[in-house]
Parts: C-alpha cells; sequence; structure tokens
C-alpha cells in the first residue's frame, strides 16, 4: 500500500500527539500554478503609507506631506498545457483598481481575458478578444510574471532540505531581497532573514503548514531616490497553505516598515528629507476545475 506525503505528515503529527516525539522534519513545497486543465483564483491587496518631512540640519521641520496607495486586484488563472519548461495559460482579470491620492482608477488589464504563454522565462501576452493590448499593460504584466518566475526559482526562499516543526532557517540576503523586497536595492553587508516552521496540518487529505519569515533588509534607494545610508526595511511573512505541492492553495501575509533620511541633491547642507514607510500585502488563493 502507498501512503502520500500527506498521510506520512499527518501519521508523524499524529505520533507526536500521542506519545510527544517531534514530527518527522519535511521538505516544503509551494506549487506556483495549476495543473493542466485547473484553475486558481486568486485575490491580492497592497497597501502603502508614507510620511515625508523635510527638516533642516538642526533638526527643525520645514513642511510634512504625507501619501497612501493601495491596490486590488482579483484574477483567475487556468492552466491550458504545460510542457518541458513551457506553459501556457488563460488569465481573467475580474478587477484590478489603483487608488492614490489623486483617486482610484481602473487598470487597462481589469475585465480583460489574457492568453499567456512562458517560454522558459519569456513571456508572450495577447488579448484573448483579439483586440489589441496596450504597449505598458503587457510590458507592466510581463516584469511581474519574470519576477514571479525568479522567486519560483529560489523556491519562494524556503529551505530546499527538509526542516521539522519549530526549526528556523536562514535565508541570504539576496535571496530574500528578490522574495519580498520591492523598494529599493539591497545592501547585504547587516542584511539577514529567516524563516521557521510553525505548524503542519492535514486539509482534505494535503499536507498544509504555516511559515514565518522574519526580515532585516537595509536598502540603499527608494525608487529613483538614493537614501544618505542604507535604511533598514524589517518585515514579517507569513504563509499559510498547501506545502506538499500538491494545490497552490493557500495564503501569504507581508507587513513592513522602513526609515531613511536623503539629501537628493546630494548637498548636505541642504534640507534633509527624513521617510517613514509603512506597508502591507496579503495574498489568497483557491483552486479548482478548468472554468
Amino acid at each position: 500500500m502507498k501512503v502520500g506525503l500527506a498521510g506520512l505528515l499527518l501519521v508523524g503529527v499524529l505520533a507526536f500527539a500521542a506519545d510527544g516525539e517531534m514530527a518527522a522534519p519535511i521538505l516544503l513545497k509551494l506549487k506556483p500554478s495549476p495543473d493542466v486543465g485547473q484553475t486558481s483564483i486568486t485575490r491580492e491587496q497592497f497597501r502603502s503609507e508614507l510620511l515625508m518631512r523635510v527638516a533642516s540640519n538642526e533638526g527643525k521641520t520645514i513642511s510634512t506631506r504625507k501619501d497612501s496607495e493601495s491596490a486590488e486586484e482579483a484574477f483567475s488563472d487556468t492552466t491550458i498545457r504545460e510542457a518541458a519548461g513551457q506553459r501556457e495559460f488563460r488569465r481573467r482579470y475580474d478587477r484590478a483598481v489603483k487608488t492614490s491620492r489623486t483617486g482610484t482608477r481602473l487598470l487597462p488589464r481589469s475585465g480583460k481575458s489574457l492568453l499567456i504563454t512562458d517560454r522558459g522565462g519569456e513571456f508572450s501576452i495577447r488579448n484573448e478578444s483579439g483586440l489589441p493590448l496596450e504597449a505598458e499593460e503587457t510590458q507592466e504584466l510581463s516584469k511581474e510574471l519574470k519576477l514571479d518566475r525568479k522567486v519560483i526559482a529560489l523556491n519562494f526562499c524556503l529551505p530546499r532540505s527538509p526542516v521539522g516543526i519549530g526549526q528556523v532557517w536562514s535565508i541570504a540576503a539576496a535571496d530574500a531581497s528578490v522574495c519580498f523586497n520591492t523598494v529599493g536595492d539591497l545592501e547585504a553587508a547587516g542584511s539577514s532573514a529567516s524563516g521557521k516552521l510553525l505548524r503542519i496540518y492535514d486539509k482534505n487529505g494535503r499536507a498544509f503548514g504555516t511559515i514565518e519569515i522574519d526580515l532585516a533588509l537595509r536598502v540603499k534607494n527608494m525608487g529613483k531616490l538614493p537614501f544618505d545610508a542604507p535604511a533598514m526595511l524589517r518585515g514579517q511573512v507569513r504563509i499559510d497553505g498547501c506545502i506538499d505541492g500538491k494545490s497552490p492553495e493557500g495564503s501569504w501575509s507581508l507587513t513592513g516598515s522602513l526609515e531613511g533620511s536623503s539629501h537628493p541633491q546630494g548637498n548636505h547642507g541642504k534640507p534633509v528629507l527624513n521617510i517613514k514607510l509603512d506597508l502591507s500585502a496579503d495574498s489568497t488563493t483557491t483552486s479548482g476545475d478548468a472554468r
């Protein structure tokens, strides 16, 4: 009789409950996309709040400004075919909006059904309706998809060897920056990241788990704005989902903050711009038969 990984995990958890022994270490594996003929449905939200304070070199406040932004997307991915490093899928955007101090706007992809082909990291994107797409939206989406591919190649910053419940693993700062840093360029010196498997549980015969990742990343800039000295981005990521590689179902959340200062023109005799950034994001994915 063959016993699947989920079954082995469940047996291990029950054994731990029965006799107090730690469950056997397991290999964590997240599934990035649905199988052929299957659909995943994802809802994502992102929020940021930026406080900017211009001060004299004596520390006196000259002016302040507060900006907030948010974005929300709801889309489904259906895998049409997949083989030898290539994948073709349909992505339907039910909603894609962005809100800033200038108001809320629908993104061009909102309401569209796109046919996307991934050929070894090169993406072709076309509108299923046959109507042309704006260059801006294809370039932006292609950039997002290429970043997703890099994160997948890094195994989502999860360890490549088995870990036990409560075990902590270190993450290379450069890898953590690819997986979680969208603020600016990394200063590796003084940066650190680590992950921890908090629990394992069974859900409909599949192994699910909760993972926590702590970040302390020094970044040199925020977009085009350079910091006088690298600013510390501190954050925490929480993943709760299928960890046996059988389903993309699950959720993740991120909270983080950053503080830094800059003399944008490089003249330290001029007033200094102090920045405090708070950000959060969350995503939930379910899966089922093709839609």
